[in-house]
């Protein structure tokens, strides 16, 4: 029975400590407007597909000091990667002319789950 207890407490120990957790997947979109100085109401903006290849999703630690993957963003603005279980910070890199980039935004990624994070890029025009 001891022997039981302890091998019930071992299992225990390597079932909270040392399983690795599947991984998750965070997807999105990216949008960048606007693109001409006048939009009439109701008139949606078609963003070239070349325009999104100059973009790229930057998957960060979750204290934003290291760079863990640098996605390319699909033609229709799309990403997506899987992840490890945790917190991330996701930023974005593009063309030096576009307005201004904002801080990393924070999200977390769950065991075997989908979290959905859209990045709006503003190009300044007005």
């Amino acid at each position: 029975m001891f022997q039981f207890a302890i091998g019930l407490a071992l299992a225990t120990v390597t079932l909270a400590c040392g399983i690795e957790q599947k991984p998750g997947t965070l997807h999105g979109s990216i949008s960048i407007g606007p693109l001409s100085p006048v939009q009439r109401a109701g008139q949606k903006e078609v963003i070239p597909p070349e325009m999104f290849r100059q973009y790229s999703v930057l998957i960060l630690s979750a204290d934003g000091k290291k760079q863990l993957h640098k996605l390319k963003v699909s033609d229709k603005g799309e990403y997506s990667v899987a992840l490890a279980p945790g917190k991330y910070k996701v930023n974005w890199s593009g063309p030096a002319q576009t307005y201004r980039k904002g801080e990393p935004l924070d999200v977390t990624v769950a065991s075997e789950k989908k979290t959905k994070l859209d990045i709006r890029i503003d190009t300044g025009i007005r």
